[in-house]
């Protein structure tokens, strides 16, 4: 298969997963923006061939995860079981403590060791207007604007987690700030309290890391 086929089909199996998660948010109550096709291609094509399989990877296995838990009848809309499913199917260790953390208001990210994002829980699309192409094709400080020595405090966290400085849940002591979006439909602004981080482990060895979430919406909170 010729390269530019390859990209096409991974492109279009990327897609197409897409609108499943989109069905599921549904599901959740929540929904979700996307991406024009052309707006969607630029940002798939600006991968590498690695991301952009271990995209299609990882949708194909939170696609897996919400077709189990919807059979079983749980709520899509619960943060510590959905995340106990995502590492049940993706086979990475975490902190046995960080369920404890999470209340089911919280957002909850996990991103991989090139800082992409793997798994979000439903209640991240309360307070966002980011498309869902962007959510997964872009790393987290190119979609989102924050003060330069806030944006460097939680680099720093992040390469200190990815460099196994840091092998236990923590609170990175970072003080709630405005995040900005970048380059959406609405631009939104909303305040964000980074309660924990947490590592994930692949065979002993960082390989991603957990960050837990208070997120309030700007203009509500100034009204």
């Amino acid at each position: 298969m010729f390269p530019q086929r390859e990209i096409e089909t991974t492109f279009d199996a990327c897609t197409t997963l897409l609108n499943r998660y989109g069905e599921f948010a549904l599901r959740a109550g929540q929904q979700v923006r996307r991406a024009p096709p052309a707006e969607a291609l630029r940002l798939f094509l600006e991968l590498n061939e690695s991301q952009r399989q271990r995209i299609q990877t990882s949708l194909e296995l939170q696609i897996s995860m919400f077709e189990e838990a919807a059979a079983a009848a749980e709520p899509l809309n619960e943060p510590t079981r959905l995340m106990w499913r995502y590492f049940s199917k993706n086979g990475g260790t975490r902190c046995s403590d960080i369920f404890d953390k999470i209340s089911n208001t919280d957002v909850v990210e996990v991103f991989n060791s090139e800082q992409q994002l793997c798994f979000v829980n439903f209640n991240f699309f309360e307070h966002v207007s980011f498309t869902l192409e962007q959510i997964f094709y872009m790393t987290w400080h190119h979609a989102t604007k924050r003060d330069p020595a806030i944006q460097q405090r939680l680099l720093e966290t992040s390469r200190r987690i990815l460099a196994g400085e840091i092998r236990q849940t923590f609170d990175p002591g970072i003080p709630g700030h405005l995040v900005e979006e970048v380059d959406t439909q609405l631009l939104l602004k909303y305040q964000i309290h980074m309660k924990w981080a947490s590592p994930v482990f692949t065979e002993s060895k960082n390989s991603g890391f957990i960050v837990v979430l208070e997120v309030r919406n700007a203009a509500k909170q100034n009204s």
